[in-house]
């Protein structure tokens, strides 16, 4: 009903205009003129603005102020350009100044790798060496108890020797004394003898004038002549007795001198004996006290060395690490200089 009722009215105001046809056509197409150039302009005039803005703040961050103004397309055609050529010259500055980092890398890395290989190399041998060291220390420990117990035998038995020596010097001096005394009691005798010696000469001396008065007396003399002759071989006798014992005695004294001689000597050697005994053993306690602080100290040493070890192999686990992160660093320099190549054949093309 409403479409027959706007058929009729056109038809007869068509019968009644002929030309309203025409511009009722005329008025559509301006109408869809205007459409579709509202459609472009939203389409194709909107986002050309908005990459014209997005240059212009582009250029004002790159400190770029030769673009001037964009009017036409052909503006922005040579300010994009622009732009892309400086950005492209300032990559291949970044990707040459990076390209020389990463030769500089991968050189301290290979470096780097290589030390660290040798130290790890170096880890391994000082922790076998360490390990040496602990078992020689438990031997050391061992042979040290061994040598404490030789010690301990060798002070008693020097203890017991000293002990001997000290009765040695105690009865050669006893010796010494009762020689001392032997030898003044030998004076006294020599002297007794030669008191005896000197009165047998009195004697003799005596009985030679009791003789001569005999032989004044005549007949009744002779009795005292024979008397005087008796006393007169004892006399000689007893002279000739004292002179033997006399000889005995001398030898007797000089074997006594030389036997005191003697036990002096030996004493003043038991004596040195006895300080070197002493000396001795001062030495052996001394070598005793320093085996118990070596043998502690050598039980120390283990633990000592199994936190060295430890500590050593930690080092070595580190410098592993440290070779896996330098071969991922010379990994990525690698990648970093590919990606630097690409850049700059980019930036080449962009160039052309």
């Amino acid at each position: 009903a409403p479409s027959g009722a706007l058929a009729g009215w056109i038809s007869g105001h068509t019968a009644f205009s002929p030309y309203l046809p025409a511009v009722v056509g005329m008025l559509g197409g301006s109408l869809m003129g205007i459409g579709i150039s509202f459609r472009n302009y939203r389409q194709i005039i909107g986002p050309m603005k908005n990459m014209i803005q997005y240059l212009e703040n582009l250029a004002g961050r790159c400190g770029i102020t030769e673009i001037g103004r964009m009017d036409t397309v052909s503006d922005i055609r040579k300010a994009f350009i622009y732009l892309l050529s400086d950005l492209t010259k300032r990559l291949q500055d970044i990707a040459l100044r990076l390209n020389e980092s990463v030769a500089v890398l991968r050189e301290t890395s290979t470096q780097t790798t290589g030390d660290a290989l040798a130290i790890a190399s170096s880890v391994e041998a000082v922790i076998s060496d360490i390990n040496g060291i602990r078992d020689n220390a438990g031997n050391m420990s061992a042979a040290a108890r061994a040598v404490g117990r030789r010690v301990e035998e060798g002070t008693g038995s020097l203890q017991t020797i000293m002990g001997e020596v000290e009765a040695i010097r105690d009865t050669i001096g006893l010796a010494g004394e009762f020689i001392a005394d032997l030898s003044g009691k030998s004076i006294k005798v020599t002297r007794a003898l030669e008191l005896i010696t000197s009165l047998s000469a009195q004697t003799n001396l005596l009985s030679l004038n009791a003789a001569i008065e005999a032989a004044r007396a005549g007949e009744h003399g002779r009795g005292f002549a024979v008397v005087a002759q008796e006393v007169q071989k004892l006399a000689g006798q007893s002279a000739q007795a004292a002179g033997e014992i006399s000889v005995i005695m001398q030898e007797i004294l000089q074997g006594v001198q030389q036997a005191g001689r003697m036990f002096e000597e030996g004493y003043e050697r038991v004596s040195k004996g006895t300080g070197t005994a002493g000396a001795a053993m001062d030495v052996l306690n001394g070598i005793m006290g320093t085996l118990q602080e070596l043998v502690a100290r050598n039980e120390r040493m283990p633990a000592i060395i199994d936190g060295i070890a430890a500590s050593i192999r930690n080092i070595g686990a580190a410098t592993r690490e440290q070779t896996a992160a330098m071969e991922k660093v010379s990994l990525l320099a690698q990648d970093t200089s590919v990606l630097m190549e690409n850049l700059r054949s980019l930036g080449q093309r962009f160039q052309t």
